[in-house]
């Protein structure tokens, strides 16, 4: 487990769309103002939070577009309307942080094996495809600032075979670095879900991970982390005693078995991130993962 000294202030608090309280009129023209802002941080940092308003500032996007007359407001009025319903990538770790510090927001960090066009694994694949759901995206782009992580190894295993089996939620990839790292402005790790997974299942587990996000250092996060796999274990045996019928059914022929099983993947998900929880940095913690894997394929090439 990443155990180090420095204390971590309280800032998953803030993992809620900005102005929660405002009408989205009143979100938008508060926007719309900070577009026009002196500062470039200000103008910069609203263009991407009119994006995080999501579908429902569409309408009013293309309202104004034809009204403004500032040229860089247009421009960047017409952008944030292009890029409603995409992930909102920050573009490295510094940046991350910044706009995490600056928009009081967590971090996500993605984390696949091949840059964000081209991952080189069936598993990252899926991730980046379910992460684009724009539902998904727009719900993401309001809680979090996002980072793709390229953690691609040079003489890893490619698996993707057209022929192959599908692969199933959970899966981690040839050299098991696909997953999602929830962070802190400053980087830190407060709740890690190794593999890819569906957008339900990670709206699902966005939503009831409110008490991770809340804890003020890594012994209550893995406290509130223990505290949700109970929840899940205790759903799981529910289910099993009220329908012994569905869960004796093929997994395709039975939602119930399919829902039982995905929460046993959550469940073992969950465990093997307790040890990535802590108090250092995610970027230390995966440079050095990456670094133990370049010597590993590097030396599974040498063999060759």
């Amino acid at each position: 487990m990443i155990r180090f000294v420095a204390s971590i202030p309280l800032l998953f608090a803030a993992a809620m769309p900005v102005f929660a309280d405002a009408g989205i009129e009143e979100k938008f023209q508060a926007l719309l103002a900070k577009l026009a802002d002196d500062a470039w941080a200000v103008r910069e940092q609203a263009e991407q939070d009119l994006v995080a308003l999501g579908p429902e500032a569409r309408a009013l996007i293309e309202r104004e577009i034809g009204q403004v007359k500032d040229a860089e407001v247009r421009m960047r009025l017409k952008n944030a309307l292009s890029e409603i319903g995409k992930p909102q990538w920050a573009t490295g770790i510094k940046a991350a942080m910044e706009l995490a510090v600056r928009a009081g927001k967590p971090i996500l960090l993605v984390c696949a094996d091949g840059a964000l066009e081209a991952p080189r694994s069936r598993a990252g694949e899926a991730l980046r495809r379910e992460i684009s759901n724009p539902d998904l995206a727009n719900a993401l782009n309001a809680r979090f600032v996002l980072l793709w992580w390229n953690a691609e190894v040079a003489g890893a295993p490619d698996d993707r075979d057209p022929k192959a089996a599908p692969t199933e939620e959970g899966d981690t990839g040839p050299t098991g670095m696909i997953g999602l790292y929830f962070c802190t402005a400053k980087g830190v790790v407060r709740h890690f879900l190794p593999g890819w997974w569906s957008s339900a299942t990670i709206r699902e587990d966005i939503d009831r991970l409110q008490p991770v996000f809340a804890a003020s250092d890594s012994g209550e996060c893995l406290k509130a982390r223990t505290a949700q796999v109970r929840l899940l274990e205790a759903s799981n045996e529910k289910k099993a005693s009220e329908n012994p019928d569905e869960l004796a059914k093929p997994l395709k022929d039975s939602e119930i078995r399919r829902e039982v099983e995905r929460n046993r993947k959550v469940i073992s998900a969950y465990r093997t991130g307790d040890d990535v929880v802590g108090e250092g940095s995610v970027e230390g913690f995966l440079n050095q993962r990456m670094r133990d894997l370049r010597q590993r394929w590097g030396e599974a090439q040498r063999e060759r």
